[in-house]
């Protein structure tokens, strides 16, 4: 409803700001970049919605690259 011609590229559910949300990249036929829209995973209110463009989406996603790496290795350890 937010990106009436996008389509899902991915969607994950984490904590920002201590909430619980749905966050979804939604790409837009001939626009570059994504739609971000991230939703309250308790009420299903859009609380965010903002265009990343291609260059701040790829930076984003080595940052939770490293963060998913860094989260692994705290688990392996006894």
């Amino acid at each position: 409803k937010e990106v009436p011609d996008g389509k899902i590229e991915s969607g994950e559910i984490e904590r920002e700001d201590g909430k619980l949300i749905y966050s979804f990249d939604i790409k837009v036929p001939k626009k570059s970049g994504v739609e971000e829209v991230n939703v309250d995973a308790m009420t299903g209110t859009v609380v965010k919605k903002e265009h990343e463009s291609a260059k701040a989406e790829k930076a984003e996603m080595k940052k939770e690259a490293a963060e998913m790496k860094k989260e692994s290795k705290e688990m392996k350890k006894p």
